[in-house]
């Protein structure tokens, strides 16, 4: 496989040293985790840190049909723990929101998510670090097949951005995608998914037609 190749995957991530899972694709370990919701494989585009960039890199190294297994390290995964990134807060702060901290609590300080450490007093102290930071991270891989149909690479780009419910219109220098109302930023986004991975410059869009309730 090589950069820019539109591979699909399954996948099995979890903490080396804990052995805990925390992402997969594969539904039938959902079943046993009791964990609800719509798990199979999905697309990416290699070279487009659709994954972490340990793994990213990785997969260039394998092709259609392996099975891998590969620790990523945390520089190649969610980085390493910065202490800068341990902020001390005070507790008026949190009163002005109606929030009550306490050590665990995941929390958004100024638009940045963080996780309280400690709330004694008058102080709060707040992990800013993403809560797999430090950690050597395992990945099971299957490469499934690659992706080599414009449909399909069309398809897989809108639902890597989290689009479900949407219809396209394709030619061969443009896109039209008919979907729910998208915000400027997730049509910036996709117009440079769609230049940069497909060489598609003309992305228009298209608010869906609501049906009429009888």
């Amino acid at each position: 496989m090589k950069a820019g190749d539109f591979v699909n995957i399954d996948y099995v991530a979890s903490v080396k040293s804990s052995g805990e899972l925390f992402d997969f694709t594969l539904p039938e370990i959902a079943k046993k985790m009791g964990r609800e919701g719509d798990f199979k494989p999905v697309t990416i585009v290699i070279g487009a840190r659709h994954v972490i960039p340990g793994l990213d890199d990785e997969l260039t190294n394998h092709k259609v049909g392996d099975e891998f297994d590969v620790d990523i390290p945390p520089e190649k995964a969610f980085g390493k723990r910065s202490p800068k990134l341990m902020q001390l807060i005070p507790r008026n702060k949190f009163r002005k929101d109606n929030i009550n901290p306490i050590p665990g609590m995941r929390i958004t300080v100024n638009n940045l998510p963080g996780t309280v450490r400690s709330a004694s007093g008058g102080r709060i102290i707040v992990d800013f670090n993403h809560p797999l930071a430090g950690k050597v991270i395992h990945y099971w891989v299957k490469i499934n097949k690659k992706i080599t149909s414009k449909k399909e690479k069309i398809e897989s780009l809108l639902k890597y951005h989290g689009l479900e419910d949407f219809k396209t219109r394709t030619t061969k220098e443009s896109v039209t995608i008919v979907s729910e109302q998208l915000s400027d930023i997730q049509k910036a986004a996709l117009k440079k998914e769609f230049e940069r991975h497909m060489k598609i410059k003309n992305v228009k869009f298209e608010a869906k037609k609501q049906t009429k309730s009888k």
